[in-house]
């Protein structure tokens, strides 16, 4: 499997859970959908500033659909929380002084750290470290290569 995640279903497995050689973070990359953010709602997760939180883009349901087995299982509108530190935060929205906007529904790349069974719950935790605006060309590029044998064998080696 890639570290490439476009949907939101996948990010509710626990990787590298159990596995050897897995202790610390795993890396993925995550596009989706940008929905809002939750400030001050992280929880016991004291080390989390706010919850950036996404869902799948529209736009990528086609390769979503095409990858599932089994389309019942498949939940088109969940809403998924990645945790962000301060410093995250204020490096990707302050910008001397000034937020930067990201309106909801706009599609972003999110490089993310999982760490698996590291809070109090025992709990899997999503962790965006990175992220940045994407445009809908980017989207439809990455769409249109997924569907294609070279972009099913990147996602199966």
């Amino acid at each position: 499997m890639s570290g490439l995640i476009f949907d939101i279903d996948d990010l509710t497995v626990p990787y590298g859970h159990g596995q050897q050689g897995r202790d610390g973070p795993i890396h993925f990359r995550i596009i989706a959908q940008f929905i809002d953010m939750e400030y001050s709602t992280c929880g016991t997760n004291n080390k989390y500033f706010c919850k950036i939180l996404i869902r799948n883009l529209p736009a990528l349901e086609t390769v979503n659909q095409s990858l599932k087995q089994d389309l019942l299982l498949h939940e088109t509108h969940l809403i998924f929380p990645l945790y962000m530190e301060e410093n995250t935060f204020e490096q990707f929205f302050i910008n001397d002084g000034t937020k930067i906007d990201f309106q909801p529904g706009d599609p972003i790349d999110i490089q993310t750290l999982t760490w698996n069974g590291h809070d109090s719950n025992d709990d899997t935790i999503w962790e965006a470290v990175n992220l940045s605006r994407i445009t809908m060309e980017e989207v439809d590029s990455l769409r249109d290569f997924i569907l294609s044998p070279q972009g099913q064998h990147f996602l199966n080696p």
